[in-house]
């Protein structure tokens, strides 16, 4: 070999490193086997190369994996150990030379391609790695090229051993970068998993939290109504007496009692005892949403309901019942009807259409929109006022937590149609953000299960 030679195999080794290098961080193993296939058949000055590399499940198979004169459909092919040239290189573990016109027969190409010519030269090199077969490479000239003698076969060595290093490593990669998007795929699940179960547990949490409350609502609905029964009757009857004690003083209507102390005293009774029955009457409401929000009950069967009719129906009655009526907008598609039950799902969007009213300003509207998904149905009211800050957004479900002023909100209603819902087996969700509205949502199944009762 002259000095000429050695520099430029020297020069073409360096390229070839260069290039294994740059195939190591390649994505797709084919496009980085192909490229150096072919830099490999330039420096031989070859007509056409194969790879081919062993099946790591199966070592008595080869499947060709680049060809610089293959048809995209041969890339795949598998090739028994000991069938054709490929075939017994790999199965010996040396390297062949073969001059002279090969017959098809003798090689290792499929069926289809037998209409190609068959090479003039040929050499073919195991890859070896640690004493192990895991692939072969070979190398084709053709008629009228000069044939290819033992020093290109000796000098093709030192490539193999370095092509097979680079083959393994392009393998290791491709097999850690399958792990790693395997991993990444069951990290996803896990983390799905993980954010349903907390969201299971969640609702588990805020379901086992609400029967509690509903047990001692109902028992202090019952504690409370008694009391309030004897104490409005007893207001009524002493209004009645100081009615009469007046008339027993001879103070008529209209007249001046016999002392400034004395007016003072009977002008101040009426005012008294109004407010008195209006606090009663809080009271007994409270009371008689303590029975609702706790009551368990089958009174009546499940119904098929019009909700676009019941949605109209539940605004008329919001609109009617507010201190500050806002305008209410009904963006609903067609509907299929559900089963439920009327009166309570009405209530709910009474309570949601009050609570949009009460947190908007004067003029303000509430948009009541609908979406069908498959067996659900979700019904939302969106407003445009002051919204819920983050802190509050997981407590608006509480029985009594209200950000409202003693005397504006009892703090029932949400936790009411929560519950409700739930026993509807739907769910109630939330969105607000402070300053740009709240946004309640309630999914509904259309067809309740065959084996539920009637809340």
């Amino acid at each position: 070999m002259t000095p000429a030679d050695a520099l430029t195999q020297i020069t073409w080794l360096e390229e070839l490193y260069t290039l294994s290098q740059t195939a190591a961080a390649a994505t797709v193993l084919e496009e980085a086997l192909n490229s150096m296939l072919n830099h490999i058949a330039d420096g031989f000055s070859a007509g056409s190369g194969t790879l081919a590399l062993v099946m790591p499940d199966d070592n008595q198979m080869l499947q060709i994996a680049a060809g610089t004169d293959l048809p995209r459909e041969a890339i795949g092919r598998l090739v028994a150990l000991g069938h054709g040239v490929l075939g017994r290189v790999a199965q010996s573990g040396l390297p062949i030379l073969i001059n002279g016109a090969l017959e098809v027969a003798q090689t290792s190409r499929p069926a289809g391609l037998t209409t190609r010519r068959a090479p003039s030269s040929s050499m073919c090199w195991p890859l070896a790695l640690k004493g192990r077969i895991v692939g072969v490479l070979s190398m084709n000239r053709f008629e009228g090229h000069e044939a290819f003698h033992e020093g290109d076969l000796q000098r093709g060595t030192i490539m193999a051993n370095m092509l097979a290093l680079v083959v393994e490593n392009l393998r290791m990669h491709r097999e850690q970068q399958q792990r790693i998007e395997h991993l990444s795929e069951l990290n996803a699940r896990v983390t799905e998993m993980n954010r349903q179960l907390a969201s299971t547990h969640a609702q588990l949490v805020q379901s086992e939290k609400m029967a509690s409350i509903g047990q001692l609502a109902a028992g202090v609905a019952h504690e409370i109504n008694n009391p309030i029964g004897f104490v409005t009757s007893n207001v009524g009857t002493l209004s009645a007496y100081i009615d009469q004690l007046v008339a027993a003083l001879g103070i008529a209507p209209g007249r001046a009692a016999a002392t400034p102390e004395l007016q003072e005293t009977l002008d101040d009774i009426p005012l008294l005892i109004k407010e008195t029955r209006e606090g009663l009457e809080r009271v007994r409401k409270i009371v008689e949403n303590l029975r609702e929000f706790s009551s368990n009950g089958t009174q009546s069967p499940w119904e098929w309901a019009d909700l676009s009719a019941l949605l109209h129906g539940a605004a008329l009655a919001a609109q009617g019942n507010a201190q500050h009526p806002i305008a209410c907008v009904c963006q609903l598609p067609d509907l299929p009807a559900v089963q439920c039950m009327p009166a309570q799902i009405r209530q709910v969007f009474v309570h949601l259409l009050r609570n949009a009213a009460q947190a908007s300003p004067a003029g303000g509207s509430a948009v009541i929109s609908a979406q069908v998904h498959g067996d659900q149905v979700s019904l939302s009211v969106t407003d445009q006022g002051c919204g819920i800050s983050a802190a509050h957004l997981p407590r608006v479900f509480e029985p009594f937590f209200t950000t409202w002023p003693v005397g504006q909100g009892q703090g029932l209603g949400l936790s009411l149609s929560y519950n409700i819902v739930q026993h509807h087996h739907g769910r109630m969700e939330v969105r607000s953000e402070p300053g740009l509205g709240t946004t309640m949502t309630v999914t509904l199944p259309i067809r309740q299960p065959e084996d539920s009762t009637c809340p």
